[in-house]
């Protein structure tokens, strides 16, 4: 039988099996995203007293191995370096940092290093594609420590982590338990590079 690829009822039906075949993929994309988080705030462990204390929001994501972890439960060596990033453009900006903290996790036998993207909600078929790009994007030994949460309450962390707003990447010292020992913001520089290693050494003492 020959086909009349130029009738009407042919570019129809087409188009018919394109448009199902599109809600069929977005279907599947949407049952199969990661679903989004709610950060929820937690009292310091260690604070005696008045000693003021800062302690990253308990909260939900998925890595790019494609396991769900909880944040801080995951942690599991004495101290936690992380680097926290606020949206694809911070997260091309904070590569400098990579080499620093993977020659300090290197180091320190009770240390270990986290890459935390706190995005915004987004439609759950962007999420997949988001995962996805930025499983492509980053070296395969970092997938299990790079935790993407698409956050529902983004502005917990404001309070919660004693930040202004989500305009800059911040590099923390935390232990097991995700309360911040010290922290420092910004882009890669040699200066801050070298702060961070003094402050590793100084609270390990290795």
């Amino acid at each position: 039988m020959k086909v009349n690829f130029r009738s009407r009822r042919f570019w129809v039906g087409f188009v018919a099996v394109l448009v199902l075949i599109a809600v069929v993929v977005f279907i599947i994309a949407t049952l199969t995203a990661p679903e989004s988080s709610t950060a929820e705030v937690a009292e310091c462990i260690s604070r005696e007293g008045d000693q003021e204390c800062i302690r990253l929001p308990t909260f939900t994501g998925q890595n790019l191995s494609g396991e769900e972890v909880t944040v801080p439960d995951v942690f599991t060596s004495e101290f936690v370096l992380a680097l926290i990033v606020f949206d694809r453009d911070q997260q091309s900006r904070a590569e400098p940092w990579l080499p620093v903290v993977q020659e300090l996790e290197d180091s320190y036998a009770n240390l270990s290093f986290y890459d935390l993207a706190m995005v915004t909600d987004i439609a759950p078929a962007a999420r997949l594609m988001a995962l996805g790009g930025m499983r492509l994007l980053t070296d395969e030994s970092l997938h299990d420590n790079f935790v993407m949460p698409f956050m529902e309450n983004r502005e917990v962390l404001l309070d919660a982590l004693d930040i202004a707003d989500f305009e800059t990447m911040h590099i923390v010292i935390m232990n097991t338990a995700g309360e911040v020992l010290w922290h420092i913001e910004g882009e890669f520089t040699e200066e801050k590079g070298a702060a961070l290693r003094e402050q590793v050494a100084q609270l390990i003492g290795e």
